[in-house]
């Protein structure tokens, strides 16, 4: 047991776990902590929910040991919850909409997920991302409360928000880190992951739900009327329907007859930690990958759709889709050759399985604009009209792929 001199019971912020649950998870599997720190008193501990202002699910406390010799540990511990997401809807006209309630459903499901990947796939994963040392799964009916104790990699980096689009570096770092991803889950043995991650598959398509409430709301705002009414009637109410979204991401990859990967599912600016550099500025650098919420299996294309239409402008996303099938295809053959195993994809279908994903979830631009600005309409304008413009963007892009080699799918989901 780690030594202390403070209240063992004491709570971690407003959670239900306590100062003695948290050092006796370290002390049994932090190994780090074990070498450092295990042998010391701690004399004083602070915290703090670093994911204030960035999540809507839950909260993430750093919490800090302070010991006798004036040295520190820093750690993390991860409480899933819906009270943010429920503040940031109540400030929006109309109040909290369906997706609070079902993502509110939703949460205990996603964050088993989170636990299972973190502590059984992850550690088989050569990218970066934090260590997990103990989770526990969140229960309502019995009125536990879920957690992941998890390293801290917040002075290694930090987010650079929704709003600050990514580089077409910062584009082709993920791009790598994707592919080692993808070619490490590749040379797995299939039975370790495939159909363990099935049933997230259909998260995202919660958001379709409130779509066509907030494509109203969209239209009544003031910033390019005439051209965000024109391409909402173009693209047409195909975003609204689960089923469509549903099938783009439990079915395009299989008609492709593309092996499945492991996706993120929910890979953007606030997932990601930028390394610093020796002047505390932040690089092209992942120091990690966070939140795993929607991990799923799925389309090699399902978390490279997600990451250019959140969290790159136009200009950056179109940019990199000029050359980044063939950079993907590339990158991975040359990966999978290294081990002897030959490339399952072609850089068409890799474009294709992009497009439909890219028509299932670029519009989600729509309902950003419509349910979650209107607590930054007054104190962040600038945060707005970002967000104003890639929607835009985003739902030029959808309409031409509508109107063009993708226009069978209106018809396909017209009910």
């Amino acid at each position: 047991m780690s030594a202390t001199t403070l209240n063992r019971n004491s709570p971690i912020g407003t959670s239900t776990f306590t100062l003695g649950w948290l050092l006796d998870s370290l002390q049994r599997h932090d190994e780090v902590y074990q070498t450092r720190h295990a042998s010391k008193i701690a004399t004083k501990v602070t915290s703090n929910n670093v994911a204030e202002g960035k999540g809507i699910s839950g909260k993430v406390y750093r919490i800090t040991l302070h010991f006798g010799d004036t040295s520190s540990y820093s750690t993390i511990l991860k409480v899933p919850g819906s009270d943010k997401l429920m503040a940031i809807t109540e400030n929006t006209e109309g109040g909290v909409n369906d997706i609070c309630a079902q993502w509110d459903a939703y949460n205990e499901t996603s964050h088993a997920f989170e636990c299972k990947f973190m502590t059984e796939l992850a550690p088989k994963l050569d990218i970066p991302m934090p260590k997990a040392f103990s989770t526990q799964l969140w229960s309502r009916a019995k009125n536990i409360q879920g957690c992941i104790h998890m390293s801290d990699l917040t002075d290694l980096g930090t987010t650079t928000g929704l709003w600050m689009s990514v580089t077409l570096g910062q584009v082709n770092t993920v791009l790598r880190h994707l592919v080692k991803m993808h070619a490490d889950v590749l040379c797995l043995d299939r039975s370790s992951w495939e159909g363990q991650y099935v049933k997230n598959q259909t998260a995202m398509s919660i958001m379709c739900s409130n779509y066509l409430v907030d494509v109203e709301r969209v239209r009544k705002m003031d910033f390019c009327k005439e051209r965000v009414n024109h391409l909402l009637d173009r693209v047409g109410t195909l975003p609204s329907n689960k089923k469509f979204v549903d099938w783009a991401h439990t079915d395009v990859y299989k008609n492709l007859k593309m092996r499945p990967v492991i996706a993120f599912g929910d890979l953007h600016s606030n997932n990601l930690l930028w390394a610093y550099n020796a002047h505390g500025d932040t690089t092209d650098t992942v120091a990690g990958f966070i939140d795993f919420q929607l991990v799923h299996e799925g389309s090699p294309m399902n978390d490279l759709s997600r990451f250019l239409s959140l969290s790159a402008d136009g200009i950056i996303r179109r940019k990199a889709e000029e050359t980044i099938f063939t950079d993907y295809h590339k990158l991975l053959s040359a990966e999978l050759e290294s081990v002897g195993i030959e490339m399952p994809y072609t850089v068409k279908d890799l474009k294709t399985a992009y497009e439909y994903m890219f028509i299932a979830q670029a519009p989600q631009w729509v309902t950003i604009n419509g349910s979650f600005m209107g607590s930054l309409a007054e104190s962040e304008p600038a945060c707005v009209d970002v967000a104003r413009l890639r929607m835009i963007h985003c739902l030029e892009d959808v309409a031409g792929l509508l109107e063009g080699e993708y226009k069978h799918l209106k018809e396909q989901f017209s009910t």
